[in-house]
């Protein structure tokens, strides 16, 4: 154990969510970063719940601890919380998994997936004792690299980072490993191992080495073909709810839709779809190990894969089969039709997510997105008839040539859905305006970014004519978007800027609550920069910051696009008629799905709607210890844990009916946060009886949970709420108590007629009588025990006891509730 592990557990308990910061969960795979010959550490600049839905930071962990000689661990930025007991404690950012310092790692990784994380990787390096300067580090400090969607304007963070990887990860970030574990071995210094990293022409730019006079343009790194071997089968499955949880399965990379605005559309291309085959297997097989309830077909734009209802054929049945909701996170408008939102729906219809963008036909010309208003009524139609409550529009506000008759067209179309949408009960129409941001190397990387106070306006325009009954409008500060701005099309200079409003204070700047515009203001103030020299409109004559990034499209092709665009004419989609923007060739191409029969097996469950339970059913009653890291497990997330297991043994597991279906799993009284659990209870109810269940969970539950014993008999039992009689709970101390004087204290406060304590509820204090509670207690050298009666639903909690002995001056402690007492 080392020193980090042995502080941990004093810090967890005073965070608002411990179990971001524990590891430990199913699946993790990680090797030991002391014997690998390279060791990488991952890095998310957001919190957990955040970062770990991300498919590229799930491929990049499978990948590299496929290599015998290579490991990845996993860290994401602490919420302020945490940081600031980093900080009191001197506690350097740690792996997950292995608990080991980030400065102790070969390479530590940055994902860059928004540009208003960037002071969280400039605090994670300060928080990790790295220098935050490139040319600040020496040998003893890791390499420190960045790559995503973002690193295609590299130049915000060129100060701060060794190495970017441009484009595509899944092939060149292995070989990079390799490249830095023979440097090793041969004993090189930083600045020779760095030289050896800068590869331009596979996408690897070293900003310290890089001379573009003599190494040409750096090249993004493309992978001709997404291979199942990229994939795992096996994900880290979070212990705690995230923000996407669900299985995402990447059906297609790219797209060919060509709208100018659209910054993934145009570094991402060429489409490479995957085989419907394949797929279907990689759904079966990683549904089997995760046991996730929903899986999203992930793309840009699912309903373009040219294979969607073959895929669909044959992944439905085994959804169905196994409780799977199956949704499409994102679908054009004008490919809607009656089986996909059947798909889309499962059990229950929620939300629909449509995106017009603009208001009127001419902008969408302009801005090459290519649906009609025709398209738009009749998803729309569809949709209501498929029994859809919520509808949800995304439109832009700012976009190169938009008016008020434009603006007006928005409210129009919205009231006139509306009307629509009156023929059915309760329906919600939620309206989300966004500013528009111009991109790097899109057509639009020139425009002028509307000044806020201007969007200001555009949104009182709408909120006005969309205040009716029915609609929602929503819409981020439009303020918020200048700095965005700033990072997606700044130079090198922009760098400076980024550090200052982090020693500020920025963090967390893409949340909302945390954001900390005077930081940034106070930022560009000290650089000279002012908020229309950031907004301004760029010449097509003048140099970019990105000019050296060559994404495969030509600079002519944007140019002639945003010539097309100012004269409202649209481009076809690349698919069906190749628009010549330069990337396609020998070395890369667009790859589309073999139309393959689906495999047989998985074809095994007809279409139909859900069968009722039978009759008859089991109570599983199991009796488990949690110990170690999953002390810091919510009652509430062990729960969805337990369910997850459940779906993995592919168990008949009982659920309620209705709208919001349930698994029958419950457990007895919650666990304090952060106390191990010696003895506890949980029920499932199950539609059948399955075999050595003890055995069966201790094949799948994470490390430190165990059952210790189940028994399974026909119907229903009480509750283990009901059951409980008497809750034991221990607590261990690190120092010497002074054992008598507490005893005395304890007798006293026990002595009299009651014994008294306040207890917050939900309508603030009420007095609660311990004596008529406790059955009894013990004071020893280095422990103190409690035990709580459970009368008629009521019971003591152990920081009542420890309240009374120490008033408010409890001292660090371990704590434990030994066992419960259940009547049966």
């Amino acid at each position: 154990m080392n020193d980090i592990s042995k502080i941990l557990p004093r810090l967890l308990m005073r965070v608002e969510k411990p179990a971001r910061y524990i590891g430990n969960e199913l699946n993790t795979k990680g090797g030991s970063p002391e014997e690998a010959s390279c060791s990488v550490c991952l890095f998310y600049p957001d919190l957990y719940e955040v970062g770990m839905p991300f498919i590229g930071f799930q491929i990049l962990y499978h990948i590299i601890n496929k290599h015998p000689d290579l490991a990845a661990d996993r860290c994401f930025s602490p919420w302020p919380d945490m940081e600031a007991l980093l900080r009191e404690y001197r506690i350097p950012l740690y792996g997950l998994e292995s608990k080991r310092p980030l400065k102790a790692f070969d390479i530590v990784g940055f994902t860059l997936q928004y540009e208003m994380t960037y002071t969280n990787i400039l605090n994670a390096l300060d928080l990790s004792g790295i220098p935050l300067h490139a040319a600040e580090r020496n040998g003893d400090d890791p390499l420190i690299f960045a790559g995503g969607s973002c690193a295609f304007n590299p130049e915000p963070l060129a100060d701060f980072i060794d190495v970017f990887v441009i484009g595509d990860a899944e092939e060149i970030f292995p070989q990079l490993c390799g490249i830095v574990r023979e440097c090793r071995s041969r004993q090189c210094s930083r600045e020779a191992m760095l030289a050896e990293l800068n590869l331009p022409s596979r996408g690897v730019y070293v900003p310290s080495v890089y001379r573009e006079e003599t190494d040409g343009p750096v090249r993004a790194a493309k992978v001709p073909e997404l291979k199942a071997e990229y994939y795992p089968a096996r994900p880290v499955i979070p212990l705690i709810e995230t923000t996407q949880d669900r299985f995402a399965l990447e059906i297609q990379r790219g797209c060919g839709a060509g709208c100018r605005f659209c910054h993934a559309g145009m570094i991402y291309r060429p489409v490479r779809e995957r085989d419907p085959g394949e797929l279907a297997r990689q759904a079966k097989e990683t549904l089997r190990h995760t046991g996730y309830g929903e899986m999203s077909l992930l793309s840009l734009s699912t309903s373009d894969y040219s294979a969607l209802e073959p895929l669909i054929g044959s992944i439905l049945p085994y959804c169905k089969a196994h409780r799977v909701a199956l949704s499409f996170p994102s679908m054009r408008l004008d490919s809607f039709n009656a089986r996909i939102l059947d798909a889309a729906a499962g059990p229950r219809r929620s939300g629909l997510t449509f995106a017009p963008e603009a208001g009127t036909q001419r902008l969408r010309d302009m801005i090459n997105k290519n649906i009609t208003e025709d398209d738009i009524f009749s998803s729309v139609r569809l949709a209501l008839e498929k029994g859809w409550k919520t509808l949800k529009f995304y439109f832009m506000l700012g976009l190169p040539g938009e008016t008020d008759k434009d603006l007006g067209g928005i409210a129009d179309l919205i009231l006139r859905i509306r009307k629509i949408a009156g023929a059915y009960k309760h329906v919600q129409i939620n309206v989300t305006l966004s500013s528009f941001i111009p991109k790097a190397h899109t057509p639009f990387q020139w425009a002028a970014h509307v000044h806020p106070g201007e969007t200001e306006r555009r949104i009182r325009f709408l909120r006005d004519r969309l205040h009716v009954r029915g609609v929602k409008v929503m819409y981020r500060d439009p303020g918020f978007s200048v700095y965005e701005g700033m990072l997606s099309r700044g130079g090198r200079e922009t760098g400076n800027v980024v550090y200052r409003a982090w020693q500020h204070g920025a963090r967390f700047d893409a949340w909302s609550e945390m954001f900390r515009r005077d930081a940034w203001d106070r930022a560009l103030e000290e650089n000279g920069l002012s908020i229309e020299a950031i907004i301004r409109e760029r010449s097509p004559e003048q140099s970019l910051p990105w000019d050296f990034i060559h994404t495969g499209i030509d600079k002519a092709f944007l140019l002639e696009e945003k010539h097309k665009a100012e004269k409202a004419e649209r481009t076809e989609d690349c698919r069906a008629n190749c628009t010549r923007c330069g990337l396609c060739g020998p070395e890369i191409n667009m790859r589309f799905a073999k139309k393959e029969e689906a495999p047989a097996d998985l074809q095994e469950i007809p279409e139909e709607t859900e069968p009722e339970p039978p009759q008859s059913y089991y109570t599983l009653r199991i009796f488990f210890e949690k110990r170690g890291m999953l002390r810091y497990i919510s009652h509430h997330d062990l729960q969805r844990i337990m369910q997850r297991v459940c779906n993995i043994l592919d168990w008949p597991v009982r659920y309620t009916r209705g709208f919001h279906r349930r698994p029958r799993i419950s457990a007895g009284y919650p666990v304090p946060m952060g106390y191990e659990a010696g003895y506890e209870a949980m029920d499932i109810l199950l539609n059948e009886e399955v075999e050595d269940p003890a055995a069966a969970l201790n094949g799948v539950l994470p490390e430190g949970m165990h059952i210790h014993e189940a028994g399974i008999r026909p119907g229903k039992r009480p509750s283990v709420m009901e059951s409980t009689t008497e809750l034991h709970y221990a607590f261990h101390f690190d120092e010497a108590l002074d054992a008598g004087t507490l005893r005395e204290r304890l007798e006293r406060a026990f002595a009299g007629e009651h014994c008294r304590v306040e207890r917050k509820a939900k309508k603030g204090m009420k007095q609660v009588d311990l004596k008529a509670l406790v059955r009894d207690w013990s004071v020893e050298a280095t422990m103190m025990e409690v035990c709580y009666k459970v009368e008629n639903g009521k019971t003591g909690r152990p920081d009542e006891f420890l309240r009374l002995a120490f008033d408010e001056n409890i001292p660090y402690f371990n704590g434990e509730r030994k066992r419960i007492t259940i009547k049966d």
